[in-house]
């Protein structure tokens, strides 16, 4: 797991830190704001309850030590599909997703609502090209995602 930074970036990282082998932090100075980016990777989906559980917890802990002001990008590959709809999930998911939603979905739907996050991808329409992150054997689905604030919470 890595991040990579432009060296235009470079002099402007104030902070880079390894959580654990799932979660790097980076913060940035941008103009008169600090960026404070995380980038994940989620157990796969065949991994255990308790991989997955621990994951969020380890980014929840995360979370809760980022200051509030700074804004926040947490982006990677979540190994859930999020769907295409809504459904249920006003104000975390924008309605433009891709494919069907799976119980890793619905679980961190409800992840990043109890978290004020949104889902930040699925609030522009894309091609649908422009939405698969993954692709084997005419299985096509979204895992990568980005979670935001939710600036309405």
């Amino acid at each position: 797991m890595g991040i990579l930074v432009a060296e235009k970036w470079t002099d402007k990282v104030i902070d880079v830190r390894r959580v654990n082998e799932r979660i790097m932090v980076l913060r940035v100075v941008i103009g008169k704001s600090i960026l404070c980016l995380l980038s994940v990777y989620a157990p796969q989906v065949e991994r255990s309850s308790n991989d997955k559980e621990d994951f969020l917890a380890s980014l929840g802990s995360t979370l809760a030590g980022i200051h509030r002001e700074d804004k926040l990008v947490v982006c990677g590959d979540i190994n859930a599909h999020v769907g295409a709809k809504v459904e249920g999930f006003e104000g975390v998911h924008g309605g433009f997703g891709f494919g069907a939603r799976n119980v890793e979905g619905e679980t961190l739907l409800e992840w990043v609502d109890a978290k004020q996050l949104v889902v930040a991808n699925t609030y522009f329409k894309k091609r649908e090209a422009s939405l698969v992150t993954y692709e084997s054997g005419g299985y096509r689905v979204t895992v990568d995602h980005a979670l935001v604030r939710n600036k309405n919470a």
